[in-house]
């Protein structure tokens, strides 16, 4: 079931939450049924309202390991315009590099072999 799926049914569960109260509050139902039936409904609620809690966390994972190489790029671009090294640099090279080879050639950085971890 997909996210959407367990919104609705959480939306359809609090408006017959809603009705259940209406018809209690009217006198058209005992107590003791209004109990049992709110009862069943919030238990059917905190399930759902967990299953949208583990779909979210899962969605938002795999959203961040989607975008995490387009991050990685986007600094490995950055990085390597620079002209000069920078501690900027040696922490993100530790991030992104297993290995880093520096030549100095007219101060310039020349370029990493790359394996990213």
């Amino acid at each position: 079931m997909e996210l959407g799926d367990y919104r609705t049914q959480y939306r359809n569960l609090q408006i017959e939450k809603d009705t259940l109260y209406e018809s209690y509050a009217v006198k058209q139902i005992e107590s003791r049924e209004y109990r049992k039936e709110a009862d069943r409904i919030a238990l059917q609620m905190q399930d759902l309202s967990c299953k949208i809690e583990e779909t979210e966390l899962t969605f938002n994972k795999i959203a961040e390991e989607y975008n995490r190489p387009k991050q990685d790029m986007k600094e490995i671009i950055r990085f390597s315009k620079m002209k000069k090294l920078t501690q900027e640099a040696v922490d993100a090279g530790a991030f992104f590099y297993t290995s880093i080879l520096i030549f100095s050639l007219n101060h310039l950085i020349s370029y990493i072999m790359m394996r990213l971890k």
